[in-house]
Order: structure tokens, then C-alpha cells, then sequence
């Protein structure tokens, strides 16, 4: 997951977001990479884990 997440971090850029700096658009690109990951490999309950792993860092109560 890691390899995954800093292979979509670390990709080329053609544009940046308006109102995004590059740290945190490039950021969301590797989480991107590897919620898409998830997803095409049919992991889709570790998806669901991490999303909740984030929300509770955030203090967003589901």
C-alpha cells in the first residue's frame, strides 16, 4: 500500500489545483492512487478501514 501511495505521489503533474498547494495535491494524488488501487483489486473492506482510520483522525463521526 505504501509502494502504491508514493508511486501515485510522486507521478508527474501537469496541472496543479487553484486552490491547492503542490504538497497537498500531490498528497491527494497518492491517496487517489491507492483508493484506486483498492478498488480494482476487489479490496474494497481495507478501503472502507483506511476511510474510517482518516475520519477518526479527523474527528468525523460516521
Amino acid at each position: 500500500e505504501i509502494r502504491i501511495y508514493r508511486h501515485g505521489r510522486n507521478a508527474k503533474t501537469s496541472s496543479v489545483a487553484k486552490h491547492a498547494d503542490i504538497h497537498d495535491y500531490r498528497n491527494a494524488t497518492g491517496l487517489e492512487a491507492l483508493f484506486g488501487y483498492l478498488y480494482l483489486s476487489g479490496r474494497l473492506e481495507r478501503a472502507i478501514e483506511l476511510c474510517k482510520i482518516g475520519f477518526e483522525r479527523l474527528d468525523i463521526l460516521l
